[in-house]
């Protein structure tokens, strides 16, 4: 086998080297993420966004690691600049939404207005994009459920996006109907929910210990006992569990 001139391989090397760098930080930067290891997505996420200026990849999970971080400006300044490099990408849209949301309420509201609309407008484009996509539905139905009218808040619109969640994921959308019913006052419907919910996955400790709630504003005192150590059952450091059993005596 003929061998490369030294010369020749030390270019060569020259060019290789930088290039398993990248993806080695690469693979690295989409495994803290994957972990929710915030702190090192957010090290190694900047460090390439330092040198790689049009890797929109890496803007994107440098964003979502800010957002875990609850740097919320610097994520949207990242997240803008993931879908200025990477157009049409439903997951980098509804994560700039959720980000716009995030910094919009650190916000004063007359500079909250805008920041809140800007996240409805990548909700949309995310569903226009996928409109099988889960979080840019949620998104979309918690606006509508918060905002003022002036704002373009509407609960006809906000049970239409619940009604897509519940298509593409029947738990999650008993979650959403349980929001609405709760914005409605309409506390009977919301137990129901959360049970609907419990029924199609048990294991949620949280959602127990919303129901908990729920039937604890409704005087519902046995039950929402029941349901606070069915959620400490699942979730042994579940805090708000403990405290409410601790009311209990118990």
């Amino acid at each position: 086998m003929k061998m490369l001139p030294k010369s020749v391989a030390v270019a060569v090397a020259t060019l290789v080297l930088p290039f398993f760098s990248f993806a080695g930080e690469m693979e690295e930067l989409r495994s803290a993420v994957e972990k929710s290891d915030w702190g090192s997505g957010k090290s190694i996420g900047e460090a390439l966004t330092a040198t790689e200026t049009e890797n929109g990849e890496a803007f994107y999970l440098l964003g979502k690691s800010l957002v875990g971080l609850k740097e919320n400006e610097a994520a949207v300044v990242a997240l803008k600049r993931a879908n200025e490099l990477v157009s049409g990408n439903a997951d980098y849209l509804a994560d700039y939404g959720y980000a716009l949301i995030m910094r919009g309420q650190e916000m004063n509201m007359f500079q909250a207005g805008p920041t809140f609309l800007r996240a409805m407008d990548q909700y949309k484009a995310a569903v226009e994009v996928n409109p099988d996509h889960m979080g840019a539905h949620i998104g979309l139905a918690r606006y509508y459920m918060n905002a003022p009218a002036i704002g373009g808040g509407s609960m006809v619109k906000a049970k239409e996006h619940a009604a897509e969640v519940a298509r593409i994921n029947p738990f999650r959308g008993h979650i959403e109907s349980a929001e609405i019913a709760k914005k409605e006052n309409r506390f009977a419907d919301v137990e129901a929910e959360y049970a609907a919910a419990i029924a199609l996955d048990p294991k949620q400790g949280w959602v127990h210990f919303e129901l908990a709630k729920q039937q604890q504003a409704s005087g519902k005192m046995m039950e929402a006992k029941a349901s606070y150590e069915k959620a400490l059952e699942l979730n042994p450091e579940h805090q708000g569990a403990k405290k409410a059993l601790e009311a209990f005596g118990g």
